[in-house]
């Protein structure tokens, strides 16, 4: 038996060295190639544009443009307070009162859209007693604002005459506001505009080229101060008596700024 199974391997060895069989193929499957190293083999190469690099160049300046602008509207706040002891007869006294603030306005021709009563406040006063160790409550006090706005400017001292009608009206504070704002400020911001292309150009023109075509032009930060009513102190100079007797104090305006600030971005060639 011994014998059979060594010739059996001997006659198996001497047949795989012979003949012409090709080489057998590996069962292993051939590498499989990353995908990040697909994608590099397959980058093209960088082409880098041959124009002219002035053209990549852009230049950006700013402006502030400023008029000087005398108001010519006013606006006035006025304030009712009164003080007693009884609640209805407080509410009442500074009623009366107010009423009186604004018949006197529209007796002197002022609107009543441009007559508004702002805010209304009743309190009690209260302070605390250390002596006694208690709450002390005294009188009540109303108070009561009204705003008259759309006044021009040479009215607004007989207006306070007139609606200061007794020691119980005080005068709150006085706003000042151009009508002719719009047109200013259009003025100011064409200006500005104007001022940007220019500084664009010396600088264009200091490193040997022109400048082209407004890549963008913006318009900044508008201060409406002017436009919407400007809060100042009334300045009460000198006093005249207006046809009515009333006290009428002269409104000094003064000047209000009006300022554009523009920002543009040029193209360079």
């Amino acid at each position: 038996m011994k014998k059979f199974m060594v010739a059996a391997l001997i006659t198996a060895a001497f047949l795989t060295g012979c003949g012409t069989a090709a080489p057998a193929q590996s069962a292993e499957p051939a590498p499989a190639v990353s995908a990040a190293a697909a994608q590099v083999n397959s980058q093209v190469p960088i082409v880098v544009s041959t124009a002219d690099p002035a053209q990549q160049y852009t230049v950006r300046t700013s402006a502030t443009v400023t008029k000087q602008l005398e108001p010519d509207m006013a606006e006035i706040n006025f304030y009712v307070e009164t003080h007693n002891r009884d609640a209805d007869k407080c509410r009442k006294e500074n009623s009366d009162t107010a009423n009186a603030l604004i018949d006197a306005a529209k007796a002197k021709g002022i609107d009543e859209k441009d007559i508004q009563t702002s805010d209304i406040n009743l309190r009690q006063d209260e302070h605390y007693d250390y002596d006694t160790d208690m709450r002390i409550y005294g009188e009540y006090i109303m108070r009561t604002s009204v705003t008259i706005s759309s006044i021009p400017i040479d009215n607004a001292g007989d207006i306070i005459g007139a609606c200061v009608v007794n020691d119980k009206v005080s005068m709150g504070g006085m706003q000042f506001t151009c009508s002719n704002y719009d047109d200013a400020y259009a003025e100011a911001l064409a200006e500005a505009t104007a001022e940007t292309k220019t500084k664009a150009e010396s600088m264009a023109s200091a490193i040997g080229y022109s400048i082209g075509a407004p890549v963008s032009i913006e318009e900044r930060y508008q201060d409406t101060s002017a436009k919407y009513l400007r809060g100042v102190n009334a300045m009460m100079a000198e006093e005249s008596a207006d046809a009515d007797g009333a006290i009428a104090p002269a409104i000094a305006g003064g000047t209000l700024e009006i300022t554009a600030n523009v920002t543009a971005i040029y193209q360079v060639q």
